[in-house]
């Protein structure tokens, strides 16, 4: 997604669906994958700590993980969204993404494209919003060893293949500046 892409998508839906953006900013700000977003339970979410962890069991690899050094935004937008988000089952979650992504006018569908109405890529790719993670968060730390340690990659090599590059680090700056609109910053002291 383009940083104006994944703003438009929070901004339209933020008030008229705060689950689904709070679930949303899991993929876009802490890089999980579609389908384990809604594998995501509320006690597993360490707000203090800023931490999120998934048991081996949750995971692709049935690997425990422990995702830390996530940004400040992903905790703005997991502090407004509501317990009751975490227990969406797949089905609803990919729904209600649907839904989002048409509210913000970001949905092509396989069927717009068969009736000429839509390019010829399906929009918005499988797994979009991690991949704009990883992409932003190359941009913007160039660290490819905690982009890979918060994605659970083992190694790097994906990284320097497929994202380096991508996209832009004031761009990524962007990204990770996209805070609810009733957001407080803190004041730095």
């Amino acid at each position: 997604l383009t940083v104006e892409e994944a703003e438009r998508l929070l901004r339209v839906n933020e008030n008229i669906d705060p689950e689904i953006c709070g679930l949303m900013a899991l993929g876009m700000f802490a890089g999980m994958r579609s389908s384990a977003i809604t594998r995501v339970e509320y006690k597993e979410i360490n707000f203090k700590d800023r931490g999120i962890e998934t048991p081996a069991e949750k995971t692709k690899k049935n690997r425990r993980q422990f995702i830390e050094n996530l940004p400040d935004n992903l905790w703005a937008w997991l502090e407004r969204t509501p317990e009751s988000a975490f227990t969406m089952c797949e089905r609803k979650f990919k729904k209600r993404r649907e839904m989002a992504y048409r509210r913000a006018g970001l949905l092509v569908r396989k069927e717009d494209i068969k009736n000429g109405k839509g390019d010829k890529v399906k929009f918005p790719p499988h797994n979009a919003f991690r991949h704009s993670f990883v992409s932003y968060h190359v941009a913007l730390h160039r660290n490819f060893t905690d982009t890979a340690l918060i994605i659970s990659h083992r190694g790097t090599d994906i990284l320097f293949e497929h994202y380096l590059g991508v996209a832009k680090k004031e761009d990524a700056e962007r990204y990770f500046n996209i805070y609810p609109s009733d957001y407080k910053k803190p004041e730095s002291k």
